[in-house]
């Protein structure tokens, strides 16, 4: 696998191998970062429940990690935003 492109992506390592699969470390070539695939063995994928567990996981860490950066606003309204207020207007 290391080595290989998928789509946009370049495999560079793996990071970790275990009973939900492997994860690897790849190249996003178009947006210039790292990303950490996870392959699932076909007896793993092919349960609805195991991957819907997977995918919930996976939804609450991408709120987390969207939560982390703050939007860049022009001029003075960037002081007074409070991601945690609600909207007032």
């Amino acid at each position: 696998m290391i080595g290989k492109m998928l789509g946009h992506y370049r495999i560079t390592s793996q990071l970790g191998k275990g009973g939900m699969g492997e994860v690897y470390l790849a190249d996003d070539l178009n947006l210039n970062r790292k990303i950490a695939p996870k392959f699932f063995p076909e007896a793993f994928a092919a349960v609805p429940e195991r991957m819907a567990r997977f995918e919930r996981g996976a939804n609450l860490l991408a709120i987390q990690i969207a939560t982390a950066f703050l939007p860049a606003l022009p001029g003075p309204a960037a002081h007074n935003w409070n991601p945690r207020k609600e909207d007032e207007s």
